[in-house]
C-alpha cells in the first residue's frame, strides 16, 4: 500500500484472530506531529486509501465471520476518524470528491450502535449535512 499500510495491516491481523472485541479503556496515546501525513493528505492519497481500505474490508466479509458486525463498525468508525483528519487539511471539492464515494446511509446503518457516543453523534451529523461536518471539523470556513 502507498497510503493508510497500518491500516490495512491491522485489518488483516484482524483477520487471523478467531474473534474480536471492543473494550473502552484507552490503550495507547496517538500523537499528532505537525509534519505528520495526515496534516497533508492529498485527494489522490484519500482516494487510494478508500480504495484500498474497502478492499481489504470487503475481503474480510467475504470469509463469512461470526464477528462481521463489528469488523464493520470498526471499518466504518476509521472511515470516520480518517473524514476527520481529511477534512482539516482538504479543501472542500476535494473533500466534496471523497463524500461522493461514500455511502452514508450504510455508514450510519452500521454506526448507529456503536459504542462511543461522540462517534454516533458526528455519524449522524455528516449522514443529515456533509457540510455541516466538514466545517465542524475543519474549524474554519474556505
Amino acid at each position: 500500500l502507498r497510503f493508510g499500510e497500518d491500516s490495512d495491516y491491522i485489518y488483516k491481523t484482524i483477520f487471523q484472530t478467531n474473534k474480536i472485541g471492543f473494550t473502552h479503556t484507552a490503550s495507547y496515546k496517538y500523537l499528532n506531529h505537525s509534519n505528520s501525513i495526515m496534516k497533508t493528505i492529498s485527494l489522490e492519497q484519500a482516494q487510494i486509501y478508500l480504495e484500498e481500505f474497502t478492499n481489504t474490508i470487503l475481503y474480510l466479509e467475504g470469509k463469512e465471520r461470526k464477528d462481521i458486525q463489528q469488523l464493520q463498525q470498526v471499518y466504518y468508525r476509521e472511515i470516520l476518524g480518517f473524514l476527520h483528519a481529511y477534512s482539516k487539511c482538504a479543501n472542500r471539492k476535494d473533500y466534496d470528491a471523497i463524500i461522493q464515494r461514500l455511502d452514508l446511509d450504510r455508514m450510519y446503518h452500521v454506526l448507529k450502535e456503536f459504542p462511543e457516543a461522540k462517534t454516533r453523534i458526528a455519524m449522524s451529523i455528516l449522514r443529515l449535512n456533509p457540510n455541516l461536518f466538514y466545517y465542524c471539523m475543519h474549524g474554519k470556513h474556505n
